[in-house]
Parts: structure tokens; sequence; C-alpha cells
């Protein structure tokens, strides 16, 4: 048995501290403050839910994404010309297969540029003492001796003829992308997933901001299966991709369209953008549903860069030595990925959960700010939560008689 002095002793060394609890029997302040706690949990779970934060995420560590077009003429040999064809200035329209209007050639990955306007030139035959020792035409052009043997530049080329692409907005677009992520654990386990994007459910949405527009094209399951295009890939016109890539005023209010004046650097007064050329840029976004975070999905962001033109010249050697320039313009699809995608994690849920428990103070402090500062007892509220001490200076400490009269009435 322990002796009383050794009990003594071990509680003045070993005694607990606590924190003070006043209860305040005032029904409105209890009120508050239970409502305060219960927005504060269902902004909680609302939130968890809402922002996933069960989810261990990670960002694609490797992407890829494989274009090719199509166009297909039989639909459109009854067609009338467009409009732009009688434009001044042009020879008219070439009526190209996908094959011609793609370059340089479909199947480009994370890119595609399509023809949308072509000048052709021819440069002039180079002089006869050119052809040395018996050479071609062809093979003196390829390796000029001097620079009076150079073929003339795209620049030099005489007699241009301009022309433009007969139903661009027609091109259909097959899009085969794929993600990997990368996750790992407190073993050092490293877990690798793969993503097609038959495994997930996808949308094309209007303008910059998927949350603030509507969508164009959904990508699922059912829309797999009563595809038109005798394919399960995702399968997007050029018109689908303008009337969704327009983020200001150059667009109409069916998107961007090719026709209205170029805001381009180099761009002639009233020339068109058709003429110009531009980027699209199409970030694709994958995340896991809200709801059903095991299965992912993707979003099309697609924006017309403001400003920009795009075109790439093709040269053609001939047997006689010329060189058959093609001044490409036209637009270029570009394609990025990136997003956020997990698996449910518990500790990563645990962690959320505690942090988020933090709030619910804040319901206490918005409860003593009115007790103390608005209810009309106030006054007695202070009184009842605080106790003052005065410190004699003179001496290590001098409590107060009221503090021994509160401290005999709490003694056990």
């Amino acid at each position: 048995m322990i002796s009383s002095r050794t009990a003594s002793r071990l509680d003045s060394f070993l005694s607990y501290s606590t924190v003070k609890v006043v209860k305040v029997q005032d029904w409105i302040l209890g009120l508050t403050h239970y409502l305060f706690l219960a927005g504060i949990i269902v902004y909680i779970i609302y939130n968890t839910i809402a922002s996933q934060l069960y989810l261990k995420r990670s960002t694609p560590i490797a992407s890829s994404v494989r274009l090719t077009a199509e166009l297909n003429l039989k639909k459109l040999e009854n067609s009338p010309a467009p409009s732009y064809c009688s434009e001044p200035g042009v020879q008219g329209c070439l009526y190209w297969n996908a094959d011609e209007i793609v370059f340089p050639y479909p199947g480009e990955i994370n890119t595609l540029f399509i023809t949308t306007r072509v000048t052709i030139s021819t440069s002039t035959p180079l002089p006869p003492d050119c052809n040395l020792d018996g050479q071609s035409p062809l093979i003196s052009s390829l390796s000029p001796m001097s620079y009076n043997c150079t073929p003339q530049s795209v620049k030099e080329a005489p007699n241009k003829k301009k022309y433009y692409i007969a139903n661009v907005e027609s091109v259909t677009i097959l899009l085969d992308h794929s993600v990997r992520t990368q996750f790992s654990s407190k073993s050092g386990q490293i877990d690798f997933a793969l993503f097609n994007e038959l495994d997930m459910n996808g949308k094309l949405v209007s303008s910059c901001k998927s949350s603030e527009n509507e969508v164009n094209i959904d990508f699922n399951a059912t829309t797999r299966r009563n595809s038109a295009y005798n394919t399960k890939l995702d399968v997007i016109t050029v018109r689908d991709f303008l009337q969704a890539s327009s983020c200001s005023s150059r667009g109409t209010k069916s998107g961007f369209d090719l026709d209205n004046p170029s805001n381009a650097p180099d761009a002639a007064p009233n020339e068109s953008w058709r003429s110009t050329g531009t980027v699209i840029s199409v970030p694709i976004y994958y995340e896991n549903e809200v709801g059903n975070s095991q299965v992912l999905h993707y979003t099309y962001l697609p924006a017309q860069l403001n400003a920009t033109e795009y075109k790439i010249i093709q040269h053609i050697n001939n047997p006689d030595g010329t060189i058959t320039y093609l001044n490409r313009h036209g637009i270029r699809i570009v394609l990025t990925q990136f997003g956020s995608i997990g698996v449910f994690d518990f500790q990563s849920l645990l962690v959320n959960l505690v942090a988020a428990m933090a709030l619910t103070k804040f319901a206490s402090v918005l409860v003593d700010l009115l007790m103390l500062y608005i209810m009309p007892r106030r006054e007695s509220y202070k009184d009842a939560k605080f106790d003052e001490e005065i410190i004699d200076k003179t001496k290590k400490v001098a409590p107060t008689e009221e503090f021994f009269r509160k401290s005999t009435n709490h003694r056990p």
C-alpha cells in the first residue's frame, strides 16, 4: 500500500491539467452551435465526395494520341461549290481527298495539319550550262555547283496560283488515345495502370471551360455502339472542332468561322482565317467520374489560338529540274494530355477527414464571439467563462481571496 504522504507527492508531481468547460444554458446559443456543426459536417461530406478526397492521385506519366483523317467524297459529289471558291484573287477550289488535304501524312502523333488554302508555283528551268557531265536536270537541281544553278525559292517562283480546298469542314478525324499512370505504395512497390479511350467515357465541350459550356458530343458505350463511322474510336469532324473552339467574339454563336477576318500578324486586310490558317489547341483532360471513381472520364477542350497562322511549304522536284512549290495554309490541330487519375486509398481519406474535422472548431469560435459580444447577457457569460487572478509582483504568486474560495468550493 502507498502511504498518504507518498500519494500526496505523486499527486503533486504527476498532476493532470485539463480545460475548464462552462455549460451555458441558453437555447439560442445551443441551437446556433448545432446548426453551425451540422452545416460544417454536411460541407465535409459533400466536399469529400465531390472533390474525391478518398483517392490517391497521379498525373499521366506517358500518353499518346494518334490522328487519322477521312473525307467521304460520295456524300459531297452533288453538293454545290462553296461560296469562298469564287472569292476575288482565287483560281477556284481544289477537290482533294483526305490524303491530299492532310500533310505531311495521316496518322501523325499528337498533331494533324488540315490544308485550307494552297498557292502553287513552279520555278523556271535551270540554265543549260548547269547540266554538267551529262547529268539529268533533276540531279543538277539537287546538286547545284554555283548560285547560278540554284533553283528559285518559293518566293521567287513565278506564276503563283491560289486555290482553296473545298469542304475541309467535312473532314472526319479519328482519335485513338491512351494514358499511363503510376502509383507508389509505402512498401516501395510501384503499380502502373494503362487506360485506353475505350475504357473511358468522354465528351467534346464548347469553348475553353467544360463547366460553363454545353456538351457538343458525348462518347460512351451507347454512342460507340451506334456510331455511323463503323468504328468504336472517337470520330470528330473539323466542323465540330471549329464549333467548339471559339473562346471569344472572334467566333459566332455557331463556333469559330474560317471565313471571318483573320488577325494574324501577317494577314492582309480582310484576309480570312481560311486563307491564313490558324492553330487549334485541344487539351484532353482525364479524371475519375464523380460518384463512380472506378470509371474514368476525359474531356476534349478545343480553343483557337488568337493571332496565329500556320503554313507548310511542300516542294516537288520535277524531272526537268524545276521545283513545284505548294505553299499550304491551314488548321494545325495540336493535342495535349493531362489530368489527375486516382485510385481509392484509405490513408488519403483519413488524412483529409482529419484535416476537414478541424473546421468544427470554427463553430465554437463563432458561438463564443456571439456569446461574449452580442448576446444581452454577455457580461454574465464573460464572468462564467473567464477566471481572473491578481499577481503580486513582490511575491511569487498571491492569489485573491476569491481564488481561494473557488478552489475550496471545487474540491471533491
